[in-house]
């Protein structure tokens, strides 16, 4: 299970359009009761999702560090999924994941035509969950939410935090933060277009930043 170093809580910048997934997630990484131990974020693309789900593993890892902790993407699951109805290995599919302490699902999104498969990959979350599992899912799009609320049983509103796009201001924030932790020198101009053409991308901006640290090791070396 590869995840990213810097996807970690400290790293993740605080705004107003993602405090509220931020200590969600937190809480979902930390021991203790829960009324029901899941989790689903949605947002578009580049919002910091996938860092808030690679967060999560670094936390209960830190504390835990033989935690039996899993992390996924969704398509990969429905795949297993698929291939356990195929061997009627289904049950033991089902068992495989209640052994977990967290289960980590990314990209839900990509189910969302896929009804059949999307509902049984909702049932596995929902025992999983029954049998002490923590589990958040990423990427939840308004088409699921009907969907998985039938399947679960109780209405997802009460568990689907959504991770807003960052403002202006805020993603300027967040490359400042980037830019702490190396050597490259930005002029705020060059900060101010990039948070304005990537419009709300926190991924395409840590991109172009990406782009920019290149280009002036080339000039410079």
């Amino acid at each position: 299970m590869q995840l990213r170093p810097d996807f970690t809580f400290d790293r993740f910048v605080r705004g107003p359009g993602c405090g509220e997934a931020l200590d969600a997630c937190k809480a979902l990484a930390k021991p203790g009761l829960m009324t029901h131990g899941m989790l689903f974020l949605s947002g578009s693309t580049g919002v910091g999702k996938t860092h808030l789900l690679h967060s999560i593993a670094h936390a209960v890892l830190k504390r835990h560090p033989e935690a039996r902790l899993f992390r996924t993407a969704a398509i990969d699951l429905a795949h297993k999924l698929v291939e356990g109805i195929r061997h009627d290995r289904l049950s033991s599919v089902r068992q495989e994941y209640r052994k977990l302490q967290v289960l980590l699902v990314d990209d839900f999104h990509v189910l969302a035509s896929l009804p059949f498969t999307q509902s049984e990959v909702a049932v596995i979350l929902k025992s999983s969950a029954e049998s002490g599992v923590r589990v958040a899912c990423a990427g939840i799009i308004a088409s699921q939410v009907q969907v998985l609320s039938r399947v679960l049983r109780f209405p997802l509103s009460s568990l689907l935090v959504a991770v807003k796009q960052p403002t202006p201001p805020e993603m300027r924030r967040i490359l400042m933060s980037k830019l702490t932790k190396s050597e490259l020198k930005v002029f705020e101009k060059h900060l101010n277009v990039i948070a304005r053409r990537c419009r709300g991308d926190v991924g395409r901006a840590i991109g172009a930043l990406a782009e920019l640290r290149f280009s002036s090791s080339v000039q410079t070396g």
